[in-house]
């Protein structure tokens, strides 16, 4: 019969026998395969805990050991990650993102006693069977047979309904559903359960000023009254090619081709008012209304709070604004769908840049939120091929060198040192203050051991067996590096 009992983190022992992974020797080992086996659902987990607190909503599944000792044999993760927390793991040895280390060390000292102890439900050795039978029922089965993940929509729905948040795409897709006049109906009911709703948001930033509404929250209150009948056709014509795929962030974020003009939405030079709302020049709707706005809200992720829903989707939703530098505004630069945006934008000139070229195109292509370590292999290889090309568009004697007297290939950071400092140096010796300003970001990034993109580090990615980055870490240190990969291919 099992105990139920608040026992302290410090004393349980993590399962070195997990099933997800082979036998490991340690504690530490346990955590390292944890991480290695699915780095973005460790890490997004530990994010969940330091932003909402652990919530004690299971218990530990614990089987006690003759010796006394306890050891998780479900929820595992959780334990592991409240470890980290607490200090009692080393960070430096499982090579912890830096975000996550800067929000560890502010923690209270309060909020830590909150939560070094956690409800278990405690086995005693005679029961080793039946908590098998417990940790195969749980994890066994098969996707199906298991716990469903909640997608966007459902997320969206708890949030709304349980939370209390805003959430106008939802709102403007349920009354879409009721009253739309251009929806078959065996699409009602399949769409009310799945739909891109994070798409249909950005749609809703980006329409709502062109029919003179201030807000996505404004369009979703408008519908389906609204005052033109050619706006609300144009509206569920957005809404219906979304939901069939037909339009994505690819279509709404291009600066090439408008897509409103296939809708028939009016420019924003021509817009009329709906309402008493305002809009402001540009492709997306001021004012924050809704936590929907304020971040990414991927299918794939699961929970039934409001962590991964409304609060925390603009760390990485973005937008495709830029600053006067070049670099895409702040809000965008966790986002990795963002990188993708500017890579689109990039467009390499010179000689041999066919292969930046090639791989550019790759990294369009590229899911960086799935592969972030593929993606810093591709981004490495750019730069040292890009390196190396702007050498040799520039062999003076005072230009960079790529290889050294005797041939042989100089170290990257140096190269892009040389590569620098030649862009810098202006004709009389003095410095493009523009310039230097310009790559200082750049060169601190790739010159940093502790950096995420720096020779260290990606040395680290192809040796040492448990160096993990994850997207919004990537998608972050790439805008920083950014701006010398586009210099050295102008």
């Amino acid at each position: 019969m099992a105990q139920l009992k608040s026992v302290a983190v410090a004393e349980l022992l993590l399962d070195q026998a997990n099933f997800r992974t082979p036998r490991q020797r340690s504690q530490l080992a346990a955590v390292e395969a944890m991480i290695s086996t699915s780095p973005d659902r460790f890490w997004a987990l530990v994010e969940s805990i330091l932003d909402d607190g652990y919530l004690q909503t299971e218990n530990i599944i614990v089987l006690s050991q003759d010796d006394g000792s306890l050891v998780v044999r479900e929820g595992n993760r959780r334990v592991a990650a409240l470890k980290l927390i607490q200090g009692q793991l080393s960070a430096k040895k499982l090579n912890v993102p830096e975000h996550i280390v800067d929000a560890i060390a502010a923690l209270s000292e309060e909020w830590l006693r909150d939560n070094d102890r956690v409800p278990c439900a405690v086995f005693p050795p005679r029961d080793a069977k039946k908590v098998d039978r417990i940790v195969r029922l749980a994890h066994g089965k098969g996707e199906k047979a298991g716990r469903d993940q909640w997608n966007a929509v459902a997320r969206a729905r708890h949030n709304r309904d349980e939370a209390g948040a805003s959430e106008p795409a939802l709102d403007l897709l349920e009354q879409y559903l009721a009253s739309a006049k251009n929806l078959p109906m065996h699409l009602r009911s399949a769409w009310a359960a799945i739909f891109p709703l994070t798409v249909l948001e950005e749609a809703m930033k980006r329409t709502a000023p062109r029919l003179g509404l201030g807000s996505a929250r404004a369009l979703a209150t408008a519908y389906p009254n609204l005052k033109n009948a050619k706006h609300r056709a144009s509206l569920e014509a957005i809404i219906f090619d979304i939901g069939s795929k037909e339009l994505g962030y690819e279509q709404l974020r291009s600066t090439r081709e408008d897509y409103g003009i296939k809708y028939g939405l009016p420019a924003l030079e021509e817009k009329t008012q709906e309402s008493g709302g305002s809009a402001r020049a540009g492709g997306t709707a001021g004012g924050g209304d809704s936590a929907s706005q304020k971040g990414d809200r991927g299918d794939g992720s699961t929970g039934a709070g409001a962590k991964g829903t409304g609060q925390d989707r603009g760390k990485e939703a973005g937008s495709d604004e830029e600053t006067d530098n070049g670099k895409p505004a702040a809000s965008s630069t966790s986002d990795p769908r963002a990188v993708v945006s500017a890579m689109k934008a990039f467009v390499p000139k010179g000689t041999n840049r066919e292969k930046v070229v090639t791989l550019k195109g790759e990294i369009e292509r590229m899911n960086i939120t799935r592969t972030p370590h593929a993606f810093l292999f591709v981004l490495r290889s750019m730069f040292e091929i890009s390196a190396k090309a702007y050498c040799a568009d520039h062999p003076d004697p005072n230009g960079p060198k790529a290889v050294d007297a005797q041939g042989n290939d100089r170290k990257l950071v140096e190269v892009l040192r040389d590569v620098a400092e030649h862009m810098i140096k202006l004709p009389n010796g003095k410095k493009n203050q523009a310039v230097q300003k310009r790559l200082h970001g750049a060169l601190t990034e790739l010159a940093t051991p502790e950096s995420l993109l720096s020779v260290t580090s990606m040395n680290q990615l192809v040796h040492h067996p448990t160096f993990t980055v994850t997207p919004r870490e990537a998608a972050s240190r790439f805008f920083n590096v950014f701006p010398l990969l586009q210099a050295m291919n102008e």
